[in-house]
């Protein structure tokens, strides 16, 4: 992954707040922890990338400095503006306090960093801004200080990050998630609708879910999917690998069958998709969910070819049902060994 310039600057911010969604600033960075002496001292806060007009800065930093007086009721010692240019400027408002503010903010997230950029244009950002400032404050219960788009990588299928913060704890322990997944190969279809989909199936399961995107990292060598909620723990969504073939038509093939598989388990999947890997000349199965949906393992069974395992896999199915109490919803045949063109059967259950 190529990141953006500022990217130096941006994870000194952030580095310290990646395991909580609340952190709070000081030292020049959101993540520091409350100074342990009541006596005062000087504190900052950093408002990266932020939008400037060349020449503002100074009174931008000025207006943020006066509202964060008025929210918070601390003293303002100063402000200050880094890596200015391309319409941004790295803002810091340094503050005199008993100890730092605590800031909440969508950046930092919980697992994945990467995912904090979901957006793949500034206009697309921008029209999503809203959306996520109404998540942030009916979720946290917090009213935002700030909230900007910006340019977070620069080699990205999804580069630009929305980001909002709010001054003060949230609410009843609800926190903002960033989940993600890698893959390392690319996805074959349209990943648009891969992310809607997951999104739509998300919000189906009563997941505050604001935005779900399948992405793409350095061009063609990394691929991940990710999703921005509002939960009190993380799903942690999980993507699987279910099989890999030969031929591309195979897999889209086997897809299909996935799909309607787990359409008949007690939750609809959040996606399914084959990715081609050029290294190895195959196309790879994947299924996205979350741990507790589904149950998948390979049979011990073993068939010389796939005719043979498409043939005998219904009584694997039953095998399963009878002797180990499966709620078995379906299976497929997968290669097993590409030498000998050996198949198994991966039988999904319910947990």
């Amino acid at each position: 992954m190529k990141f953006h310039a500022k990217w130096p600057v941006i994870m000194g911010a952030f580095l310290a707040g990646v395991t909580s969604v609340t952190s709070t600033a000081g030292m020049a960075a959101m993540g520091a922890m409350p100074a342990s002496s009541a006596a005062p001292g000087i504190h900052a806060y950093m408002l990266d990338s932020y939008p400037v007009r060349a020449g503002e800065c100074a009174a931008v930093a000025g207006t943020l400095a006066d509202k964060l007086k008025s929210v918070a009721g601390v003293t303002i010692y100063g402000t200050k503006c880094l890596n200015e240019g391309d319409g941004v400027a790295d803002v810091i408002i340094n503050y005199v306090a008993e100890a730092p503010l605590t800031i909440t903010s969508t950046q930092g997230g919980i697992r994945h960093d990467v995912a904090n950029a979901m957006y793949g244009s500034m206009d697309e950002c921008l029209a999503g801004l809203g959306a996520e400032v109404a998540a942030f404050e009916e979720n946290l219960g917090l009213r935002n200080f700030a909230a900007w788009c910006f340019r977070k990588y620069d080699s990205s299928h999804y580069p630009f990050a929305a980001r909002v913060d709010a001054i003060g704890v949230a609410k009843d322990g609800m926190r903002v998630i960033d989940d993600m997944e890698l893959m390392f190969s690319p996805v074959l279809g349209a990943t648009d609708i891969l992310g809607d989909v997951m999104t739509e199936r998300l919000r189906e399961r009563g997941v505050k879910v604001v935005r779900a995107v399948v992405g793409m990292e350095d061009g063609v060598s990394e691929y991940w999917a990710g999703a921005r909620y509002y939960a009190k723990e993380s799903l942690f969504i999980k993507l699987k690998e279910v099989n890999n073939y030969k031929a591309v038509e195979s897999c889209h093939e086997d897809a299909e069958t996935l799909q309607r598989i787990l359409e008949n388990g007690r939750v609809p999947p959040l996606s399914v998709f084959c990715t081609s890997d050029s290294l190895l000349g195959l196309a790879r199965l994947y299924m996205i969910s979350i741990p507790g949906d589904y149950d998948q393992e390979t049979a011990p069974d073993t068939f010389a070819n796939r005719e043979a395992c498409l043939n005998g896999k219904a009584a694997v199915e039953e095998a399963y049902r009878t002797a180990l109490g499966r709620e078995v919803i379906g299976s497929l045949c997968v290669i097993s060994r590409f030498s000998t063109g050996e198949y198994g059967v991966k039988v999904f259950s319910n947990p």
